[in-house]
């Protein structure tokens, strides 16, 4: 692809129940009965910690009385969530709920499935959903374009929120081309593209020889290598990203799609078995990379693996990314109470505690809480943020629309 500016290139965690005192049988269980890892790994509420501790103060100003008053008329707040906040986000809703005594419901499925049911519903002209946490990808590329949300800014009013110095680099970030309708309020640092592979089945030296993307084309990984099919979100947002990364392209990943003899599966169960299991041997993209951390230290013989990348900079979780709010809300004030509460120094905090999570808050006032030491910003360091820009949104579009295409015309 012709050299261009960055603007002209078209370019929580569900914890796993296995204490580090069971895992040896566990691995015993898995070697007669395989279809335990899917057991293991089946969705539940994440674990946070301190949820019942003191409430901060309110902010004390009528506007937010009232429309506290009015939400709780209203009685509660729909949110429709892809995979990660369905799985992980229930107790985080416990302490909305809490906190101004309104219902918070949630949606579960991955985001394509709940984008489907909402855009039927909607064509219907039933209006069921109040909020969405939902992969930035698919709200962008599919509810706006629907006309389904409404822009998010107008909707903020607590200060703690409004006040953009509080937030990094003193502004808002959005996924979607008009920077209104897509808020992204997590990222994290990342400087290399990362592969898992089976520690029993790959000898060190093997996966030394993965240097660069390219290595993955090299003939003795034929049969070797599995990854997610563009049908779960994950999937498709990695081959995204590789389609407009310097070091990779349209050309790699159309030679991924066609040529490289990768096994896909849409489901990432079975991707983590056939990689626990050594059927497999090597995953790249991975997609949940939470759930494989999950796996590897439940003892299991997976490694991570990385490729120092050329335009390092922050990367947008597929699932766990964004926020956005639905046109028609049958509980606008629930909703607007809910956006201004998630998006809070409180809200944020408490999306923090979710056990192991892997991506942090754009929020710089809040801590890290339980973030992982390698997804937390360095201080004084100015990241790059290519999946907030303008440009990107148009871009993404056209690298789904190209990757669609080849994906539908492989055999």
């Amino acid at each position: 692809m012709p050299e261009a500016t960055k603007p002209e290139k078209l370019r929580g965690i569900r914890g796993l129940a296995v204490q580090r005192a069971g895992a040896l049988a566990l691995l015993v269980a898995l070697s007669t009965f395989p279809s335990l890892i899917a057991a293991a790994c089946a969705p539940k509420a994440a674990q946070t910690s301190s949820n019942s501790a003191p409430q901060a103060a309110e902010w004390n100003d009528p506007q937010w009385t009232d429309l506290i008053a009015a939400a709780r008329r209203e009685g509660k707040v729909v949110i429709a969530a892809g995979g990660e906040p369905s799985r992980s986000y229930p107790p985080l809703l416990d302490v909305f709920s809490q906190r101004y005594g309104v219902t918070a419901e949630m949606t579960t499925g991955n985001a394509t499935e709940t984008v489907n049911r909402l855009l039927a519903e909607r064509s219907s002209g039933v209006y069921t959903v109040d909020v969405g946490l939902i992969a930035h990808n698919t709200s962008q590329r599919r509810l706006v374009p629907a006309g389904a949300l409404t822009p998010v800014e107008p909707l903020l009013i607590h200060p703690e929120v409004t006040d953009k110095s509080l937030w990094y680099r003193g502004r808002y970030w959005f996924a979607d081309e008009e920077q209104q309708y897509v808020f992204l309020y997590s990222g994290k640092p990342e400087d290399s593209w990362r592969f898992w592979y089976n520690s029993e089945r790959l000898s060190p030296a093997e996966v030394a020889t993965i240097k660069s993307l390219q290595d993955f084309f090299d003939p003795k990984w034929r049969g070797k290598h599995a990854s997610l099919a563009i049908s779960d979100p994950s999937g498709l947002a990695s081959l995204i990203r590789l389609y407009l990364a310097p070091e990779a392209g349209p050309d790699w990943v159309h030679r991924f799609i066609y040529d490289s003899d990768v096994t896909f599966t849409g489901d990432r169960r079975v991707l983590e078995t056939w990689l626990t299991q050594g059927r497999y041997p090597l995953v790249f993209p991975a997609g949940g990379t939470d759930e494989l951390v999950d796996l590897q230290n439940a003892g299991l013989p997976i490694k991570e693996g990385q490729i120092p990348k050329q335009t390092p900079g922050l990367q947008t979780p597929s699932s766990a990314s964004s926020i956005e709010a639905f046109d028609h809300a049958p509980h606008p004030n629930a909703a607007q109470l809910f956006v201004n509460w998630f998006l809070s120094k409180d809200g944020q905090s408490q999306v923090q505690k979710i056990d192991g999570a892997l991506f942090g808050s754009m929020r710089d006032d809040i801590g890290y809480g339980n973030i992982d030491p390698s997804a937390r910003r360095k201080p004084g360091v100015v990241y790059e943020y290519e999946e907030a820009e303008p440009w990107r949104a148009e871009a993404a579009n056209a690298a789904v629309a190209q990757i669609q295409e080849w994906w539908d015309a492989k055999p």
